[in-house]
């Protein structure tokens, strides 16, 4: 097979430099040479004396003339606008987006490349392996495939895929949810034509997902590579933002969910960001002409195709809202606890709020709250019910009617409430602690 040429983009601000230049030597070591056209460092207005003159020295003195471009932005742009520079400036037919503390592992291209190849309205990433900040020790990736996914706050998180999701082998490509934004590659016309990043954006955060929703939503796909291995450097989040993380955060999500959710999937990113819906986030006109240009497919489509694991409290339930006890108008709460590990279930005064008391009894029979489902780890009366992962982990049923007992299938007790909060106790009717109504019931 012919390979496109590539072009690596590496966006910095105030990396170290031994490793961003450890960054550079590990791409070209192990990256096939003929496939390389060259590499654009873009330096984000770094504060370190080491990363202008001096850098610049090292890489003319060190590499090959014309392999490595170094661009040093006068005024900070961010991260999004970096890539976007870099891009702006490349040549090659497919263009890999990089951080800046990487290791790549041996072959690591040539599996990107293929399926680039293959369909050229692909975004190819590899595993990410995940190198110790302190050691630099190299932990591979074995055992799982990691999958990246997202809940309605809009968290951006790592579980894997069940076995059910895995081809007829291990090295089978498997269609991912969204993208992590450290390394991936993409063919450099179709990045344009799908229309980059949203350039309205700001510094950092929320351009990995909508992207990923684009992608997916206006014909492409994005797939993993079990055989494309690439190491990064976990480390503390390097960027400032003006006005703080969390405006510049909110600001980008609403951008993105404004073009691409519909009102009934955007009520549920609100419920967690109280202030959102006063944020101006300027004009969306070309964003919203490029979803209907691109002649793209719903968030509906999107959450039924690419990730059903995402909970749509009032969809396929036959109640929900927020499970209120009868005895004392305390709701089932998570807490905002929105993880994979056990963690507790807990009783508060109701509020109502999906973000933390939004809970639903599913025509699975499970009762879930986000990702996350009611479950037992122990099964004796006095046992403390648990809030477990509901993409890889227990799912275990509840039956119950309107106004009356969420009962554990396989224990038969019931779910009632004291002092400590949730209880499991045996079933009684005539104990109203044991008695739960949800605000709405579908049946």
């Amino acid at each position: 097979m012919i390979y496109p040429l590539q072009v690596l983009i590496i966006p910095f601000y105030d990396e170290w430099p031994s490793i961003l230049v450890r960054t550079v030597y590990s791409i070209i070591n192990r990256t096939p040479r003929h496939l390389l056209q060259e590499i654009i460092l873009v330096d984000d207005a770094s504060t370190m004396s080491e990363l202008k003159e001096p850098l610049d020295w090292y890489i003319k003195t060190n590499f090959p003339t014309g392999l490595i471009k170094i661009i040093h932005v006068p005024t900070r742009q961010g991260l999004i606008k970096a890539r976007l520079k870099g891009w702006k400036l490349s040549k090659g037919e497919v263009v890999v987006f990089f951080d800046s503390h990487m290791e790549v592992n041996l072959d690591w291209l040539q599996p990107l490349l293929t399926e680039i190849k293959i369909n050229r309205k692909t975004v190819a990433m590899g595993v990410l392996d995940y190198i110790n900040s302190e050691t630099f020790e190299y932990r591979f990736n074995e055992g799982y495939m990691t999958r990246y996914g997202f809940d309605w706050r809009l968290v951006f998180f790592e579980t894997f895929f069940r076995q059910d999701q895995i081809g007829p082998s291990e090295e089978s490509t498997r269609p991912g949810t969204v993208m992590v934004g450290a390394a991936y590659a993409i063919d450099s016309k179709y990045f344009g034509e799908i229309g980059t990043y949203d350039e309205g954006m700001k510094v950092w955060g929320g351009e990995n997902l909508e992207m990923a929703w684009r992608v997916w939503m206006c014909g492409g796909r994005l797939v993993h590579l079990p055989c494309s291995h690439l190491g990064h450097i976990a480390r503390s989040q390097p960027y400032d933002f003006p006005g703080g993380r969390r405006n510049i955060e909110v600001f980008n999500y609403k951008r993105a969910i404004e073009v691409w959710m519909e009102p009934e999937h955007k009520q549920f990113v609100y419920d967690h960001f109280e202030d959102m819906q006063e944020v101006n986030v300027g004009d969306l006109t070309d964003r919203i002409a490029l979803k209907k240009r691109l002649n793209c497919k719903t968030f509906s489509w999107f959450i039924e195709n690419i990730w059903p694991e995402l909970h749509v409290f009032n969809k396929d339930v036959f109640a929900w809202g927020s499970a209120r006890n009868l005895q004392n108008n305390m709701c089932l709460d998570n807490h905002q606890y929105l993880f994979q590990a056990p963690e507790a279930l807990f009783a508060e005064v109701c509020h109502y709020k999906l973000s933390t008391q939004g809970f639903s009894w599913t025509r699975e029979k499970l009762l879930r709250t986000s990702l996350q489902c009611v479950v037992l780890k122990e099964f004796f009366e006095g046992a403390k019910p648990k809030l477990e992962d509901c993409i890889i982990g227990p799912r275990d049923t509840w039956m119950h009617e309107k106004s009356g007992f969420l009962k554990h299938e396989k224990t038969g007790l019931c779910l009632d409430v004291d002092a400590t909060g949730p209880v499991m106790r045996p079933c009684r009717q005539e104990v109203i602690s044991q008695k739960w109504q949800f605000n709405q019931y579908n049946y």
